[in-house]
């Protein structure tokens, strides 16, 4: 039992660090306002109600499903 969730612990550790790796690649920065990125708060306005939403792309890693 312990082995298996060894093995399991080591292949999760080598998806993360590929999803991080792939991450560090992404600079907010260097994309234009008009589109969303990942890590940067996206602005929408529902004219329905007036009012501004805040949309943040999250990966599945970041996200709590259960919560929603």
């Amino acid at each position: 039992m312990a082995k298996q969730r060894q093995v399991f612990v080591n292949a999760r550790l080598g998806q993360l660090n590929e999803a991080h790796g792939q991450l560090s690649l992404v600079n907010p920065g260097q994309h234009s306002h008009d589109k969303p990125v990942s890590a940067r708060p996206s602005l929408s306005n529902d004219s329905t109600k007036n009012e501004e939403i805040v949309y943040r792309l999250v990966t599945s890693e970041e996200s709590d499903v259960a919560k929603d």
